[in-house]
């Protein structure tokens, strides 16, 4: 009955996804991400529920090994991406010996979520600048920022676009938000990722695979799997996996300050942690989706490179600084950016509005643009270089998708809505 079941389950996926046509340029809403689905992915998921065992457990297992295989590194899956950077800086402030009140380099055009973790965990964020077009800082903007107080860094590879890591994680603690870039890599030799102390992957249905919600943290080296499932499953000094017991052979023989002699290793607990565990279910649509990762991150870098020359045909260059890949790495574009010149006559939330609404394109702004601006952090300390470009992003930038469910059609509506768009709103000064 069990696998009647399953069987069924993937059969009705493939019918039900299959029935979503291609979108229509003019008529569909072309959204800047989104989840590519199959029947594979609801036969896991049904085939983990079935299972009944709802936590972690062996689908969690087989997700990491794949992830493992690719960056042939220590991985942990945890509940979301968000999760991953404040783990990925609880492990690193230990496994380092990080002091609090310490500065951490990072970027102010930033997904909260790359910087939160810092104010949480008791440091102190040293915001740097980034370059338009490739939206990340390069080796300069971070050589001007370290100083003697300087004790990590910890900087996305925005939109997928790699940041200079290579030059800087031999001799700083680093971790790399790699939440956007699944796929990029530096030099055609190293996957981003796999360079930092620690580095994170986000599968919100935006990114370029997905669990519905899901994260990871990669671990630099081995021994650092451990202390970052410590700080995941609440801060617990046991090792064993969820459901299983005796694994050091010695549950009821550890010594510990303070506690009865023998008591249960499973209720230890070493560490200030967090209950961010995954499920198996999330963990099942996972593993269905990065038997196809290869295929979607192709399709990303082949519609960028298309998109990228139909601005260039288009003379759209004239308003916009187009995105521009960095020299030492290959990107895995999650999105397309683009700056407004300040030529134009028209602001970019004019051109925003245009699209969404007359043209059906979706649009996002760069995260949180120049993150300082937002009423959350008006009291943090902080220290900060200079930003000129950060605020230019804030004020003028913005991204369309290039997930695979866009097509060539759809891209050439794109860039000659976009042309068309820009003449309307009155054109360059």
């Amino acid at each position: 009955m069990k696998q009647n079941i399953i069987g069924l389950a993937e059969i009705y996926g493939h019918r039900e996804f299959a029935k979503a046509k291609p979108l229509q340029p003019g008529r569909d809403y072309i959204p800047v991400s989104g989840a590519m689905r199959s029947g594979k992915e609801i036969r896991n998921g049904v085939e983990a529920a079935l299972d009944g065992w709802w936590t972690e457990g062996r689908w969690v297992a087989k997700f990491e090994e794949g992830l493992r295989s690719q960056f042939h590194k220590q991985v942990v899956m945890v509940n979301s991406g968000s999760s991953a950077n404040l783990l990925a800086l609880a492990a690193l402030k230990e496994v380092r010996g990080l002091a609090e009140g310490g500065e951490i380099i990072t970027t102010a055009l930033a997904f909260p979520t790359t910087v939160n973790p810092i104010l949480q965990l008791g440091f102190r964020p040293h915001f740097i600048d980034i370059q338009l077009g490739s939206y990340v800082p390069n080796i300069n903007d971070i050589e001007l920022a370290i100083n003697d107080k300087t004790v990590a860094i910890m900087i996305a590879h925005t939109l997928g676009n790699p940041w200079p890591v290579t030059s800087f994680a031999h001799e700083f603690p680093t971790i790399e938000d790699n939440c956007d870039a699944l796929g990029s890599d530096i030099q055609g030799m190293t996957f981003t990722g796999c360079v930092g102390d620690f580095s994170t992957l986000s599968f919100y249905p935006a990114h370029h695979i997905t669990t519905g919600e899901g994260g990871a943290v990669i671990c630099g080296k081995k021994r650092y799997e451990k202390v970052v499932r410590s700080f995941r499953d609440w801060g617990r000094d046991c090792w064993c996996p969820t459901g299983q017991e005796g694994t050091c052979g010695k549950r009821f023989d550890w010594k510990f300050p303070g506690l009865p002699d023998g008591y249960d290793h499973k209720y230890i607990y070493s560490r200030i942690g967090w209950n961010m565990k995954p499920t198996d279910m999330q963990a099942a649509i996972g593993v269905a989706q990065l038997e196809r990762s290869s295929e979607f991150i192709k399709a990303r870098r082949a519609n960028f490179a298309y998109l990228q020359q139909r601005f260039m045909d288009a003379e759209l260059f004239n308003y916009f600084i187009l995105p521009q890949e960095v020299e030492y790495g290959h990107a895995s574009w999650f999105g397309f950016p683009l700056t407004l010149k300040p030529k134009a006559k028209f602001t970019v939330t004019e051109l925003m509005h245009k699209l969404e609404y007359e043209y059906k394109i979706g649009t996002r702004r760069i995260f949180a643009g120049n993150i300082l601006a937002h009423p959350a952090y008006a009291g943090i300390d902080y220290e900060a270089t200079d930003l000129t470009n950060t605020v230019i992003a804030s004020e003028n930038s913005f991204w369309i998708g290039l997930w695979p469910r866009i097509t060539l059609p759809v891209i050439d509506y794109m860039a000659e809505s976009i042309a068309e768009a820009v003449e309307s709103l009155g054109g360059l000064a």
